[in-house]
C-alpha cells in the first residue's frame, strides 16, 4: 500500500512574513559591517545618538543575533537590556 502524500507548507500558509534567508557576509565586507555597528552602538563623545541592537539590524536588514555576533567579535560591552546605566554610588531607593 503507498504511503499517503505529505501536506507541504508554502510561504502563503505561513502566518507573517515569509522567511528570508540572508546570504553570509564574510571577508572585507563583514569587517565593515562589523566597523559600522560598533560606531553606531558606541559613537565617540559628541558624536550623535546611540543605536540599539535591534535599530542597528533593522537599519542593516539583518538580524539582531547577526548584530549581537558582529558586536561580540568587536569586543564590544553590551548596555544594560533596560537602557539604564547602573549607579555606582548610594543605595538602590
Amino acid at each position: 500500500m503507498p504511503e499517503p502524500a505529505r501536506a507541504t507548507t508554502t510561504e502563503a500558509q505561513r502566518p507573517g512574513k515569509p522567511r528570508r534567508v540572508s546570504t553570509p557576509v564574510t571577508g572585507q565586507a563583514r569587517d565593515d559591517l562589523r566597523q559600522q555597528a560598533v560606531q553606531l552602538y558606541q559613537p565617540a563623545p559628541g558624536a550623535g545618538r546611540r543605536l540599539s541592537i535591534r535599530a542597528i539590524a533593522a537599519q542593516f536588514d539583518r538580524s539582531y543575533g547577526f548584530v549581537w555576533n558582529l558586536l561580540e567579535e568587536a569586543g564590544v560591552t553590551r548596555r544594560p537590556a533596560n537602557g539604564r546605566t547602573a549607579r555606582l554610588t548610594g543605595p538602590h531607593p
